[in-house]
């Protein structure tokens, strides 16, 4: 995960610019809601801004940095994803869950709710999109928290006070999510041993099973094998592949890039320790054969 930046007049502003009565509609059946005291409707209307959250996130997964094909067909990838579930919540992890990954902490994730976020349905700061794997099965109507659940709440940025688990990765009111999560190779860590931070980060992975996804891991050992050869370029190669080396590590740490997280960990590495990084590198580039 990374941040991808914005601020709430942008955004609305991009919203606006995509669909001029969208807002208004939005704050019409938020009212509704409100006055009903849950979610209440057939059918949402967030699709029709879908795009919005495609151009902010490079068309990224908001949670596993997935490269999906951007517009038109990228509509088709895409789900426009309720980072507070809308409608009931349910307690994670499930038993099977717990059982499936392993997971058995010593520390509390919240309990369910029904109602869920019903005035955060068409909160703009309360959308993301995401690939399929992520939003479903694996996001569903979950969200885990330390804190107290406060379901009846209307502004995201306020709801600090539940200590959510998971990083809301757009704007800068939540955690800069590299400040918590980091890579040793193609494997997600936590930043910090300990702590608050590290039980945040411990979840976020085992709650989109960020360790041990195939597709991750495979496109996770690309982009480490090619930031390697790069740096061995910059080191050895010619000026003109020096200077297409250079690019290259530039393109693959940018945040239009699939996997910048964990690209920019391997290269503050390479530069801290190159001996383990270029272990790390062969483990990829062996990997990347196993699967071949």
């Amino acid at each position: 995960m990374i941040r991808f930046p914005t601020t709430p007049a942008e955004l609305k502003e991009a919203i606006a610019k995509l669909s001029a009565t969208w807002l208004a509609r939005a704050s019409k059946r938020t009212e509704h809601f409100r006055q009903v005291g849950r979610y209440d409707e057939v059918s949402g209307i967030w699709s029709e801004i879908k795009e919005v959250y495609m151009g902010l996130q490079h068309n990224k997964c908001a949670y596993c940095e997935r490269r999906l094909a951007g517009p038109p067909f990228g509509d088709v990838e895409h789900d426009v994803e309720h980072f507070r579930p809308k409608s009931s919540v349910a307690a994670w992890p499930t038993p099977m869950i717990a059982a499936k990954r392993g997971i058995n902490y010593d520390f509390a994730t919240g309990g369910a709710a029904d109602p869920g976020y019903y005035l955060l349905a068409y909160s703009p700061f309360n959308y993301v999109t995401a690939c399929k794997p992520c939003n479903s099965p694996l996001k569903a109507n979950y969200f885990p928290i330390a804190g107290a659940r406060k379901a009846a709440g209307e502004d995201p940025a306020l709801q600090e006070d539940e200590q959510a688990f998971l990083i809301y990765p757009l704007g800068s009111f939540d955690a800069d999510p590299e400040e918590v999560l980091t890579f040793d190779g193609i494997i997600p860590v936590p930043v910090e041993k300990t702590g608050t931070k590290a039980r945040r980060a411990k979840v976020i992975v085992d709650f989109f099973e960020l360790d041990n996804r195939e597709e991750l891991r495979r496109e996770r050992s690309n982009v480490i094998v090619w930031l390697w050869i790069a740096h061995r370029l910059v080191s050895t190669g010619s000026l003109a592949d020096q200077k297409i080396a250079q690019k290259s590590i530039r393109n693959l740490t940018s945040p239009a890039s699939p996997h910048t997280n964990c690209a920019r960990a391997f290269v503050r590495l390479i530069g801290e320790n190159p001996v383990r990084a270029e272990a790390l590198a062969t483990e990829a580039n062996d990997y990347l054969d196993s699967e071949s």
